[in-house]
């Protein structure tokens, strides 16, 4: 993480410019996998930025899910009892998103997951 001195004070003030959490994470890990400098990591927060800016994309990719995925919604929620979330990208990778408020729903859902009743 930052505390290791791998990504430096630039990478830092670069990312803090960006107020999404998730986002944050997302283009944090790129800067470690990629190991970018502070100039790209500079540009990719642009680009994300001005990706953002562009009427927020992700409601329009929400809408177009492949049907499995808004059928898998609506299952992951009513089966784990929680709000799900799946994001599917043009090329077919998705992710499922899990939502808890606290360590006890986390446990509950892992337990269900991992089928422990």
């Amino acid at each position: 993480g930052m505390r290791d001195g791998f990504i430096g004070m630039g990478h830092g003030r670069t990312l803090i410019n960006i107020e999404d959490l998730q986002a944050q994470l997302d283009i944090y890990e790129k800067v470690i996998a990629q190991s970018l400098s502070v100039r790209a990591t500079e540009q990719l927060v642009k680009k994300y930025k001005t990706d953002d800016k562009s009427g927020n994309s992700e409601a329009i990719k929400t809408n177009t899910l492949p049907d499995f995925a808004k059928r898998g919604i609506k299952e992951f929620s009513e089966l784990l009892d929680t709000s799900a979330e799946i994001k599917v990208s043009p090329s077919g990778k998705g992710k499922i998103i899990i939502s808890f408020v606290n360590k006890n729903e986390y446990l509950r859902i892992s337990k269900l997951l991992k089928g422990e009743n």
